[in-house]
């Protein structure tokens, strides 16, 4: 009887994470547009950030969904030199709509 239950929690537990993912491919996306502007723009666009971390003169940005998380990496002068998403193209899209990528 034990070895049934461990079965039927081992696939639960495989079910709920495939519906968490969302069951599309994940991807990264480079957004073009935005190298150059202060990340002020890009905060007002996208909302409030969940984490900044600063490692030598680069600061990184990130905005953390459930299928998609946007990386915003920054020189110390605040403007950004690269964003990038990572995540399934349904869990970004709202990110690619707001930043005029999508």
């Amino acid at each position: 009887m034990r070895s049934w239950f461990a079965v039927l929690l081992a696939v639960t537990s495989v079910t709920a994470c495939a519906a968490l993912r969302g069951g599309g491919d994940v991807t990264t996306t480079n957004v073009t547009g935005w190298t150059g502007r202060d990340i002020e723009e890009l905060i007002q666009v996208a909302g409030p950030y969940d984490e900044s971390r600063l490692r030598g003169d680069l600061r990184t940005y990130t905005w953390q969904r459930t299928t998609c998380r946007m990386n915003a990496r920054t020189s110390l002068d605040n403007k950004i030199t690269t964003v990038e998403m990572i995540g399934t193209s349904q869990g970004c899209s709202p990110y690619l709509t707001k930043l005029g990528a999508g």
